[in-house]
């Protein structure tokens, strides 16, 4: 894909939806400034496709965009440099509600960002973090994001790295986050003392409705 097919795109006042996953892209800075310069666009799927280092420029666009409510970028190797850029402009963001970052080589030290903008945010609703590289302390710092967040309603954490001690933590957000109402962490390495700890913290949360955990799905 060109720049060259998408020069109409801030004029247009119709389009809500853009999908450019799968593509390869070309010039990439071009078109992600042209995107995020749209006044009516609302949903951008942009998966397998980013070459090039356009986190920076996405992670601008976020800050002065006040239109886009989803935004989809798994599998794009963005790594844990690259969501620190996201989540730190998601703080000054007021708009997004729904944001798709698996299969992107993130690990624990750029959650740090992402605790800080949960614990800000009153709009995101959905994250979806699955298939990633994140351990005890990862997840730990999501957790304390958690426990201060009025917003997020589902959560998917699935296909990680963490045990016992991330799990104990979710447990802890739990026991005081009054919004989530989805948790999927199928797929990682809890055992017995970190499910025991997490079924203990239900007692305390009355707004969880559903969990999956490997690969059953439990509504409570």
């Amino acid at each position: 894909m060109r720049p060259q097919s998408l020069v109409s795109l801030n004029s247009n006042s119709t389009l809500t939806t853009l999908d450019l996953s799968n593509n390869i892209i070309v010039e990439g800075d071009e078109i992600v400034s042209h995107i995020l310069q749209s006044k009516n666009l609302t949903k951008l799927l942009f998966n397998d496709s980013l070459i090039g280092d356009v986190t920076t420029l996405i992670s601008l666009g976020l800050k002065s965009n006040n239109s886009l409510r989803t935004l989809e970028l798994s599998k794009n190797s963005i790594g844990s440099d690259g969501v620190a850029s996201l989540f730190q402009a998601l703080q000054s963001n007021s708009t997004l509600t729904s944001l798709s970052l698996s299969f992107n080589n993130i690990e624990d030290y750029g959650m740090t960002s992402i605790s800080q903008a949960l614990q800000a945010s009153n709009t995101l609703t959905y994250l979806d973090i699955h298939s990633n590289c994140l351990g005890d302390t990862g997840i730990s710092l999501i957790s304390d994001g958690l426990k201060l967040n009025s917003s997020l309603i589902s959560l998917n954490i699935s296909g990680n790295m963490f045990g016992d001690a991330g799990a104990q933590a979710i447990a802890t957000a739990l026991s005081c986050n009054s919004t989530l109402t989805f948790l999927n962490i199928s797929y990682n390495k809890i055992g017995g003392p970190g499910m025991e700890a997490i079924s203990e913290s239900l007692s305390l949360n009355y707004t969880l409705t559903n969990i999956i955990y490997d690969e059953s799905f439990y509504h409570l």
